[in-house]
């Protein structure tokens, strides 16, 4: 019919009775005066909310959601795991969830390559807001039981990258611009306003992030028990935008004149992340029983902006236009950057058996905190004239609150005799104004290394030290000689100075753990011989060689390797908190230039470690205990306010001020706390130790001057004001006890 309309499908339609219908067909004319709203195939019923929305209460988050860079996910896994049998009883379980998450925004209001002449206010906006909230979280149970012997194993697992402006691997493009922008520029053009001239960038990028992991198995059998679990839990979350509000020239006569000039750059930065892992292992047996529990945390956090307000390359830039305005012209930049990170770990581990209980117990937490902004206000290579002030004002707040938590109980008891063995390991590493994985090294960790020189740098490439790179301390040394691949091989000893052959066998050697995968092996026997083909060669034969530990580099190990840190002031390497004027000329006519920085950093961490083992038996009962926390702290900011000419430059004003302040503070505790107990029939042996280490470190710069200028005239006065407010560093304690 004439009046038929055409449909698709999500369409929607009031009927008659004022009810509404979502049509579900396929594209078609649909006359609606005959449509039958009954047919299920073609319309669905809706419930319709008619509302006023000039008068609603959007910060109603139950009816309305900001529709913005915003990404909220939830991840989660459970997996159960339960077996009986009559002899026999085998329960193995594994659970994991893993959540990604990106926000690449790039938001920018500009005038570019243009004149804009006779305008009244010229006003620029770019604001966005990105928000992650993640949470996800794994549970694994296994349990097994059987009349002779019953296993359990189980592993849970939760792992959740979190991201604004950063991909796998940079917060930059193939052309070194930022992945997340916010600006508000004007870029070779030329500006005439009556009225004024404002800019701003505005950010505020938020991460919230919570992962979990728990991890159960219990075995229990007539005769063995055994149980097995693990868990792990490992959170990223990074931030790195650009936000900038600026005027730059191309280098020939771009031009601004307007009543008053303001170019407002600020941004906020928060990341609150927290993760834990928790595991308990239980086995039970009328003979014996054998229990095994690790949990494991890993965190790292990263906030890296830049920040800035500027005027650059400008031929003229007025607010003096000689016929009475009054305007100023200011550039204020401000950044806030929060990191809250919680990361912990907890571990227990039972064993219990008619004759023999043992029970092995591990936790261990490692969260890594960097915060490296940029703050800069600066009028770099123009000529200005203001009718009022020149204003430039740059403040930063960069603060980093951790608390890292282990703690790891293991209890073994038998008839005859009970083993308890626990370890608690807790690692915090905060850095503002630092990227220790900035660094470039020729070597990494998945080079061979077979030889280290003295001097030698290597990047590590996973792990709780991933990126950073090591010095080796040492002297020089051969770790290996020859791979077990190398089969065929000449193998030599000499029983005088005991040297022999040094091979490298790797993990996932073919011959397998029984025949010594994973370690380094020296040949000691004199009767010499070639290595074997494939896994042939059992290096667990004692009569050919001899263990001599893992292919594994302790960058732990301050006597042989000191972590490597930038330098200078190039790059990512400092956080600068900035006020300058550079190879310019600028008039304040009637007015002061005010050159204002101030920087403000804190780290507040906290690191605990506990372990407990419990060792009982008939005949002997053994615990064996130990507790280790280390803090490493430091902070490196340039505050500077200062004017530097190219001695043809000049300042005029009324007053001058220069001005940076910076005001640094880290509070660090480590506590580690152990404890051994012990009790036998006729033995028992108790080993606890515990140890604590701190290391912090400021290192800031902060300058007020003035150099290479022509001429500075000021009928007032001239003030240059450079202060470290009063610095504050606490830190680190250690309790150990041992009880038999």
């Amino acid at each position: 019919k004439d009046d038929a309309v055409l449909l698709r499908e999500g369409n929607t339609v009031e009927s008659a009775s004022n009810v509404f219908y979502r049509y579900i067909g396929d594209e078609e004319e649909i006359y609606l005066g005959d449509a039958v709203f009954s047919d299920s195939s073609l319309w669905r019923i809706i419930n319709s909310d008619t509302r006023d929305l000039t008068n609603q209460d959007y910060d109603d988050t139950k009816l309305w959601e900001l529709a913005d860079g915003t990404i909220s996910t939830r991840a989660a896994a459970a997996s159960l795991a339960a077996t009986f049998g009559g002899t026999k009883g085998v329960a193995i379980s594994g659970g994991g969830a893993i959540s990604t998450n990106q926000i690449l925004n790039r938001t920018n209001a500009y005038i570019d390559g243009s004149k804009v002449s006779n305008a009244a206010d010229i006003d620029l906006n770019a604001a966005n807001e990105a928000t992650i909230t993640a949470i996800v979280g794994a549970v694994s149970i296994a349990l097994g039981g059987g009349g002779t012997t019953g296993v359990g194993a189980s592993i849970g697992f939760s792992i959740v990258a979190n991201r604004v402006g950063w991909d796998d691997e940079s917060n930059s493009d193939d052309a070194g611009l930022a992945l997340s922008q916010v600006q508000a520029y004007i870029n070779d053009s030329d500006i005439t306003t009556t009225g004024d001239l404002r800019l701003d960038a505005n950010a505020n990028s938020k991460i919230d992030s919570l992962a979990l992991a728990g991890s159960a198995a219990v075995g229990a059998g007539g005769t063995a028990g055994v149980g097995l679990s693990g868990a792990g839990v490992s959170t990223q979350n990074k931030i790195a935008t650009d936000v900038k509000s600026y005027i730059e020239g191309a280098g020939h006569d771009d031009t601004i004149t307007a009543d008053s000039i303001e170019l407002i750059a600020t941004d906020t930065s928060t990341i609150t992340a927290d993760a834990a892992a928790a595991t308990i292992a239980a086995a039970f047996g009328g003979t014996g029983g054998v229990a095994v529990s690790i949990g494991v945390t890993l965190a790292e956090n990263h906030v890296s902006n830049e920040v800035v307000a500027s005027i650059s390359k400008m031929s003229s830039v007025t607010t003096d236009d000689g016929q009475g305005a009054v305007g100023g012209v200011t550039l204020a930049v401000s950044e806030d950057a929060t990191i809250k990170a919680r990361a912990a770990a907890v571990s227990v581990s039972i064993g219990g058996g008619g004759a023999a209980g043992i029970a092995v117990s591990g936790a261990g937490a490692v969260a890594r905190n960097i915060i490296l902004t940029k703050s800069n206000a600066f009028i770099d290579g123009s000529d200005l004239s203001s009718a009022a002030e020149v204003d430039l004002d740059a403040s930063s707040e960069a603060t980093i609150r951790a608390l890292v938590v282990s703690a790891s109980a293991a209890v073994g008891v038998g008839g005859t005799a009970g083993i308890g063995a626990s370890v608690g390991v807790s690692i915090a590493r905060n850095f503002v104004g630092w990227d220790p994985t900035a660094v470039p090294a020729s070597l990494d960790t998945d080079d061979a290394l077979r030889e280290l020189t003295h001097g030698d740098e290597v990047k590590v490439l996973g792990g709780a030290r991933n990126e950073e790179v090591y010095k080796y301390l040492g002297k020089d040394a051969t770790r290996y000689d020859i791979e077990s691949s190398q089969a065929g091989a000449s193998l030599s000893y000499d029983e005088t100075t005991g040297v022999g052959t040094l091979v490298n066998v790797p993990s996932d050697y073919t011959g397998g753990v029984d025949k010594g995968a994973g370690g380094i092996y020296r040949y000691s026997s004199s009767a010499g011989g070639t290595l074997a083909t494939g896994s042939d060669e059992d290096y667990t034969d004692s009569d050919r060689w001899t263990f001599i530990g893992v292919n594994e580099l302790d960058f732990g190990d301050t006597k042989l390797w000191m972590l490597v840190l930038p330098d200078d002031v190039t790059g990512l390497d400092a956080a600068e908190v900035q006020t300058y004027i550079l190879d310019s000329n600028v008039s304040a006519n009637g007015g002061d230039i005010t050159l204002e920085a101030y920087g403000n950093e804190t780290i507040d961490a906290l690191t605990f470690a506990g372990s407990v083992a419990v060792g009982g038996g008939g005949g002997a009962g053994i615990a064996l205990s130990g507790a280790g926390v280390s803090t490493e702290n430091r902070i490196r900011n340039y505050i500077k306010a200062y004017i530097d000419g190219d001695t043809t430059n000049t300042i005029d004003a009324t007053n001058v001020t220069l001005t940076a302040h910076d005001n640094a503070k880290i509070t660090a505790d480590a506590l580690a706390v152990s404890i051994a107990g012990s009790a036998g029939g006729a033995a028992g042996i108790s080993v606890s130790i515990g140890v604590a280490i701190g290391f912090n470190e400021l290192r800031n710069e902060v300058e007020a001057y003035i150099k290479e200028v022509d001429s500075l005239t000021a009928s007032g006065n001239v003030k240059l004001d450079a202060q470290v407010l009063p610095l504050s560093v606490t830190s680190s304690k250690n309790t150990n006890q041992t009880a038999t």
